[in-house]
């Protein structure tokens, strides 16, 4: 058994329940680790962070390994040793590259 640390942020953890946990994988693959989240997880949070077949992580799930996100590692391939760590972080965007104008009564502001 391979035990792993899991940290959940934004909305992924208030599906799963949790923001923190440790987790026991049995063969110590990425892979591995998705099989226990559907097997011991709250649906919700599975098919938030899986895709339609469950079988690959949905692409609007930022999933990283020990910093490194998975689908630059071996994807549910990765092998995991005791103690690292997978990150679930929802998706991010934003910032200005411009200078933003603020909008008469209160709407939308510009980036110009």
């Amino acid at each position: 058994m391979t035990r792993i640390d899991v940290e959940i942020y934004g909305h992924y953890a208030d599906l799963a329940g949790r923001s923190k946990g440790v987790v026991e994988v049995p063969d110590g693959t990425v892979g591995g680790f998705v099989s226990e989240m559907k097997r011991s997880w709250s649906r919700g949070f599975v098919e938030a962070v899986l895709d339609e077949e469950g079988k690959e992580f949905n692409l609007g799930v930022l999933v990283m390994v020990n910093s490194q996100p998975v689908y630059h590692l071996q994807g549910l391939d990765t092998k995991l040793s005791d103690g690292d760590k997978i990150i679930f972080l929802p998706p991010m965007a934003g910032g200005a590259t411009g200078r933003v104008i603020p909008a008469p009564g209160g709407g939308w502001p510009q980036v110009l």
